[in-house]
């Protein structure tokens, strides 16, 4: 069963095509649901705490930082919009990969929410007023995978927690437990997928 998550305008979800496209699974389990949060979506009715939770991430990992023009502390952080990049959570039988608007990502050299000195990272949508946000963060990532701002290419350490909201206040729909086993490879790419064969 598809679960589709927006109310405002959907970005294209095109296959990427550059040649440093960088693929990410996870696994983990439902900490928190709250059904009567304003907004709730219908197909996770079904979600309890302890459902399995199966996460993807994909990007480019030669992006490059865009202008930040958010609220402190977020401006603090470089912000990446990598062209083709896609969020696909697995939560029970319900898989949400459409979201409302691009996809970024904030990454820091000192986390400056928590008040660690470490290096952090929020993957988020830019999601319109009213639409539901999907936010992964926070994690802490190696410093030999965290190379001059750049997106991590390989593994990462520390707790991860994906959570769904509705815009960006109000009470959350659900959230899951730490995320440990995050895992990023690259993914190999055929000429054919970067330029039209000869």
């Amino acid at each position: 069963m598809k679960g589709v998550i927006v109310l405002a305008a959907v970005g294209v979800l095109a296959k990427p095509v550059f040649g440093a496209q960088v693929v990410a699974h996870f696994t983990t389990t439902v900490s928190f649901v709250n059904s009567a949060a304003t907004g709730f979506p219908a197909s996770l009715s079904g979600v309890t705490v302890g459902t399995a939770v199966n996460g993807t991430i994909q990007y480019d990992a030669a992006a490059t930082p865009i202008s930040n023009g958010f609220p402190s502390p977020y401006n603090q952080a470089s912000l990446y919009e990598p062209a083709g990049m896609i969020v696909s959570l697995k939560i029970g039988s319900v898989t949400l990969d459409t979201w409302s608007g691009p996809i970024a990502a904030f990454v820091w050299n000192n986390d400056v929410i928590s008040g660690n000195t470490v290096d952090a990272l929020l993957y988020v949508n830019l999601a319109a007023s009213g639409s539901t946000v999907m936010q992964i963060g926070n994690l802490q990532m190696n410093t030999t995978t965290f190379m001059s701002e750049a997106l991590p290419s390989r593994t990462v350490n520390g707790g991860l927690v994906a959570e769904l909201l509705p815009s960006f206040s109000g009470s959350a729909f659900l959230r899951t437990n730490a995320i440990t086993n995050l895992t990023f490879s690259p993914v190999p790419v055929c000429t054919a997928d970067i330029a039209p064969s000869p």
